[in-house]
């Protein structure tokens, strides 16, 4: 089935080659954060860079997985994705921005310190939204703005989409980082958690203390927890509108924060879209990336209603 749809896609690429349609390769950048003290790298991608950027062009936020960089929305295909679909599919205009930050950021931050190179929730929203806006006009309302991610980015895609669901109409992600329960619960818990799934005891306490050391309180995790974010929406118009995918093999065992999420949403029988592969691996982003930028071009077709 994967490879039906690879090969579909190829298909599709070479309908854009051959088409005349302008395709463009993201624009990379540096500038110098306050907040961060220090360089940033961003880059800026359009989906039809053949038609002139108009003003408050809706724009989405691109949220890499661990180890990652504003590169890994070319490294890891989305950029390819873009590309392929935006002129076969007649893509609306809009301008997607992926960004560095550190291998296990988890796009909070670090330590609940507000300031300083590892401030990353406080700089994305406080700084750096409001430079990318005013640097290239891009959307600065809710209704044309979204966050989508990978992994990690997935993590930080709805945590931040949730936690600021005033500044945010839709949340995409690719097999996310979503916790089973509290981090700072115990070796009892976690023992049997990575016991369940590929990655191990070993390979999954590294990786829980690690994180620990961004989240480092039971506290300053549920307030970043994207369960508790999403039970703390109350009513669906607060809601963003929701796309999420995790395969039954994740070798993080992603699929239990998954269902964690999912549960909610249908209890409160609020609507959303999702995919759940019981035979894919943490990897099934290779195949869903294209329908994550399906899921993007109809909330820009959407905001256009307004």
């Amino acid at each position: 089935m994967l490879s039906v749809k690879t090969s579909a896609f190829g298909a599709l690429g070479l309908v854009a080659l051959f088409s005349g349609v302008a395709l463009a390769a993201p624009e990379c950048r540096t500038y110098v954060s306050a907040i961060r003290e220090g360089s940033v790298n961003y880059c800026i991608h359009r989906s039809r860079p053949d038609i002139a950027a108009q003003p408050d062009e809706p724009v989405v936020y691109f949220f890499h997985g661990i180890g990652g960089s504003a590169q890994s929305w070319k490294e890891n295909g989305y950029a390819e994705a873009l590309d392929t679909l935006s002129p076969e599919e007649h893509f609306p205009a809009f301008t997607v921005v992926s960004f560095d930050t550190a291998k296990m950021s988890f796009f909070s931050d670090r330590a609940d310190q507000h300031t300083g190179p590892s401030a990353y929730e406080s700089w994305f929203i406080k700084e750096f939204m409001p430079f990318i806006e005013k640097t290239y006009g891009v959307c600065g309302q809710r209704r044309c703005r979204g966050v989508i991610g990978l992994s990690m980015g997935g993590y930080g895609a709805i945590k931040t989409g949730l936690k600021y669901n005033d500044l945010f109409s839709y949340i995409g992600i690719n097999s996310a980082a979503i916790a089973p329960f509290n981090i700072w619960n115990g070796l009892v818990d976690w023992n049997a958690y990575f016991s369940r799934h590929p990655i191990g005891w070993w390979k999954g306490q590294v990786l829980l203390q690690e994180i620990r050391r961004v989240f480092t309180t039971r506290e300053m995790y549920q307030q970043n927890d994207p369960t508790a974010l999403l039970e703390s929406i109350t009513t669906p118009e607060k809601m963003p509108h929701l796309y999420l995918d995790v395969g039954g093999q994740d070798y993080f065992g992603f699929q239990e924060g998954y269902f964690r999420i999912t549960k909610i949403m249908d209890e409160r029988q609020w609507a959303y879209q999702s995919f759940f592969d019981p035979n894919g691996g943490h990897e099934i982003f290779h195949d869903r990336r294209w329908w994550l930028m399906r899921f993007v071009r109809d909330q820009v077709q959407a905001s256009s209603d307004f």
